[in-house]
């Protein structure tokens, strides 16, 4: 028989494999216990955690400045000397990171004063990593424009935590065999009409 699943129907009698075992959706925001993620920083009250909420922001604020500065390295500004790429690597990482820093800070800070754990303790966050982006630039319409970003993206974060919903929903498909098998469900699309499969015979 044919399995049925939120991922559409997979034949496993014409592709000749086992009947695979269905995953299901975790809850929204769900992490596995002891792996932190990137939307710890908006659970819990905004007035604690700070180092640790500070420790995450910043590692995902340097992993992004890494990439970006290894793409400027390479295929942008192409540096001569370890000097000249160390100067690119600052160039990505200082406001990258010092904005996260100022994030967290700022929001811890208004949590504190506030007394509130809201949607606006983030906004605020936001307008001073925008602030820190824009000193970084020498820019205030970089400035701007980033830290609108930033008051927008943490804006809706933590509502996703208040509220319980996905920020950045995935899509979550049976694992069969291994990546590289004729058994991988390689669908990108669930529940196509028409007649692209057949049904086994009764």
């Amino acid at each position: 028989m044919a399995g049925e699943s939120q991922w559409g129907r997979i034949h496993e009698y014409s592709l000749g494999y086992k009947k695979p075992k269905f995953i299901d959706y975790p809850p929204a925001n769900y992490t596995p216990p002891g792996k932190p993620s990137f939307v710890d920083i908006f659970k819990g009250k905004d007035d604690e955690d700070y180092p640790f909420k500070t420790y995450l922001l910043t590692k995902h604020s340097a992993l992004v400045a890494g990439g970006l500065s290894a793409m400027d390295i390479v295929v942008g500004t192409q540096p001569k000397d370890v000097i000249g790429a160390l100067r690119r690597i600052m160039y990505w990482s200082l406001p990258l990171v010092g904005g996260g820093i100022a994030y967290t800070s700022i929001v811890c800070v208004a949590g504190s004063i506030r007394k509130k754990n809201d949607r606006t303790n983030h906004a605020i966050g936001g307008i001073a990593a925008g602030t820190v982006f824009g000193a970084a630039r020498r820019s205030i319409m970089f400035g701007v424009v980033t830290g609108a970003f930033a008051v927008v993206a943490g804006f809706l974060y933590k509502d996703s935590v208040l509220h319980n919903w996905e920020m950045c929903p995935q899509q979550r498909k049976p694992r069969i065999g291994f990546s590289l098998s004729h058994k991988a469900d390689f669908t990108l699309a669930k529940n196509i009409p028409g007649n692209w499969t057949k049904e086994p015979p009764q």
